[in-house]
């Protein structure tokens, strides 16, 4: 969060078609098109989106309406221009609130079980809708003590409409930038979003050594990461989330709350395993050993199966040699 914003602390902004004042008491974050201040309106305490692009107020304050009554998002509740200067903003419900942890511990592993479930519940009731929250990062999500439900999406700057391309998006949960699929609205980009928080939360990647490299080499990345993760069964999941085959936040909530007891499996597309493009050797600038390529093993069965065929051509010789010989 930046130390100065367009207002300073204790200045009065004033609507020009509404004629509402409001008292700036802090800045609470800035993003590419804009910056959010904590303020005080005759209701209360509110927060403040402003921004000198209308076109991406006026997108917002549509998107903040379409979900309007969603417990997972703030209300909105006026949107005006700054009186006196070529500003725009909208006022929406504050939720005070602490942001998903950009990084964990092993220690923290119940907490990242109970902090996913309930994002997915969210995702859940947003997908319902027909968007898709797409700009999943850990500071765009609060949780929230005392408030039901806990946990609060904060940004609707990147919620967008299935279907359509991403608006924003942060490399670190972006499924593009890993080569796991489209930078196209739909569930499973946010579901990718959320598998690749809990991935990067325990390993935190180099996003600038890993942005030289090819895909393959990113993939090798993630694929380490997962063999490190520290919940085996869900690492399985997390593994299916990449490869498609969960598409949903039920199935994905449903597999997260009750994983399955099998092996991992490499990182695939679209329902396939897939290898992770590089084998053995080591990637310097993506900090990155990769596992060398295994030796074939023999199967003993194969040689079972051709001796049992070897044997009934023999049987089968000799029957037909005294079957000829009676005649």
């Amino acid at each position: 969060m930046p130390a100065a914003g367009r207002f300073q602390p204790g200045v009065w902004v004033t609507g020009r078609w509404t004629g509402e004042r409001f008292w700036v008491e802090r800045l609470l974050g800035a993003g590419a098109n804009g910056e959010v201040y904590l303020v005080r309106t005759r209701r209360g305490r509110a927060a403040m989106k402003v921004s000198s692009l209308a076109g991406d107020i006026a997108l917002e304050w549509s998107v903040m309406e379409a979900l309007r009554g969603g417990s997972y998002f703030p209300e909105p509740m006026l949107i005006d221009d700054v009186e006196g200067a070529a500003l725009y903003f909208y006022v929406m419900e504050w939720i005070p609130g602490r942001p998903l942890p950009a990084r964990l511990t092993p220690a923290d592993a119940g907490r990242m079980v109970k902090l996913v479930a309930h994002v997915a519940a969210g995702l859940g009731l947003l997908h319902q809708r027909g968007y898709a929250f797409c700009d999943l990062k850990p500071e765009n999500v609060l949780w929230c003590d005392g408030f039901t439900p806990p946990l609060r999406f904060v940004d609707v700057g990147g919620v967008t409409p299935f279907g359509r391309s991403v608006r924003q998006f942060t490399p670190a949960v972006d499924r593009a930038f890993w080569d796991l699929g489209t930078r196209e609205s739909d569930p499973a980009y946010d579901l990718c979003a959320l598998a690749l928080w809990c991935v990067t939360a325990w390993v935190p990647p180099n996003l600038a050594a890993l942005a030289s490299q090819p895909p393959a080499v990113r993939r090798a990345w993630l694929d380490r990461a997962l063999r490190n993760f520290p919940m085996p069964e869900r690492a399985a999941v997390l593994r299916d989330v990449f490869a498609g085959r969960l598409q949903t936040s039920a199935a994905f909530l449903q597999a997260w709350q009750h994983p399955p007891l099998r092996p991992s499996r490499m990182l695939g597309h679209a329902g396939h395993p897939r290898h992770a493009g590089v084998s053995g050797g080591t990637s310097a600038s993506a900090g990155l050993r990769l596992p060398p390529a295994g030796k074939r093993r023999h199967d003993w069965t194969d040689r079972v199966m051709w001796g049992a065929v070897a044997s009934l051509a023999g049987v089968a010789a000799w029957a037909w040699g005294t079957w000829l010989h009676w005649f």
